[in-house]
This record gives C-alpha cells, structure tokens and sequence, in this order.
C-alpha cells in the first residue's frame, strides 16, 4: 500500500502562487482557485484527456459578435464526441485535444477528427488529474467570460461549462476567428493548469512511497 512520507513536500507546489494564478480575475475567483489547488489529490483525480470542441449550428454556434467553446475532460475522447452528435444531433466539430491531438485543418468536421482520432487513441498520452484540472480550467474562464449554458431540445440536458467570448477587432477592423480567439485567450489558460496538473500528480506520488 502507500503511505505519506514523514516530511510534507506539498508546499513545494504553492511557494509561487502567481505562477499559476490569474491577477486579473475576480477576488472571489482567485480564492476559489486557491482552495481548489490546496485540496489533496485523491482517486477521483484520474488521468484522462482535456478536450475542447465548438458547434458550427444550433443556439451555441459562433456568431459575428461571441465565439462558443466546449471545455471538458474525459477518458475516451471517441466516444464521448460520439455521445454529442447522437445525443444531441449536432456534430462538434474539435477544436483540440491535450495533451496531444494531430489537427486535421483542412477538414474540419467531427466525422474526420474522430476517424483520425480513433486509430491514434491508443498512442495518445493521457493528462494527470484531469478532473482538477478542468474545475481550475472552468474557475478562471468562467471569471473572464460569460457563461453559455444553454438547455438542449435534442437530449433535455443543461449543457454547461460553455465559455462565450466576445469577439474582438485587429487594428484594420478584422474580426478575429474562432482559432485565433482560441489561441490567444481560451489555449493559454488551458495549458497554464494542464502543467499545474503534470506537477501537482508528480508531488502526490513524490509524497508516497510504496510497501
């Protein structure tokens, strides 16, 4: 079994809170985050994928004005992409998959991601914690942007943990697109705590050793 070593090392984790944290984000928010980090890592805290995903119809498709996006984490990308187009009878079109996924840019639809997906699943790494990094993921996206929850005709379901941004202009007037919003505002964040998560598991089980 494990046992916890005589010497706490947790704190090595927390020495640099900034360096995870969101300055710019609400006080609430940052204090939310803060607790949810201080909480210790348990069973529930799996390794898994880190997903993101938009809708190109329906009430959470992009818009002139907002870009939609879908966070979320799970064990099988696959087949939780199939579970949103049979369910709710719109096909999400993957905007990225962590921590690794081969973008298909040049056909873009769910059809061809899953089909390219489905013979690399099994080579794919899987993200440490990815229930506590996606709660860290949603607290400061949902500190800086609106929430989209929308109630699905198709399946009955409240769809949560939609982010809405709103789009925004480049000096010439150019709105930019979902990719570029993506990158610059949603991806970073993403990433900030999938690498919270990488350490985070690596301290768990430096703290651990096993008999």
């Amino acid at each position: 079994m494990y046992t916890k070593k005589s010497v706490d090392q947790g704190n090595k984790l927390y020495d640099c809170w900034d360096l995870w944290i969101n300055p710019y984000i609400k006080k609430e928010s940052r204090q939310l985050i803060r607790r949810e980090m201080k909480r210790p890592l348990t069973k529930t805290d799996k390794p898994g994928y880190i997903y993101a995903y938009s809708f190109e119809n329906g009430p959470l498709a992009s818009t002139d004005a907002f870009a939609y996006f879908k966070i979320g984490r799970t064990a099988d990308p696959h087949r939780r992409m199939y579970q949103v187009a049979h369910l709710c009878n719109h096909m999400p079109k993957i905007i990225e998959l962590f921590p690794s996924f081969p973008l298909v840019t040049d056909r873009p639809y769910m059809s061809t991601n899953l089909e390219t997906l489905d013979r690399k699943i099994q080579q794919l790494p899987k993200c440490p914690a990815t229930h506590r990094v996606e709660r860290l993921i949603l607290l400061e996206l949902s500190s800086l942007y609106e929430k989209a929850d929308v109630k699905c005709s198709a399946c009955g379901q409240l769809h949560r943990e939609w982010i809405r941004v709103e789009r925004t202009r480049y000096a010439d007037g150019t709105l930019m697109t979902d990719q570029e919003l993506w990158t610059s505002n949603i991806k970073p964040v993403v990433l900030r705590w999938i690498q919270y998560g990488v350490l985070a598991s690596a301290i768990n089980k430096e703290n651990f050793i096993y008999k």
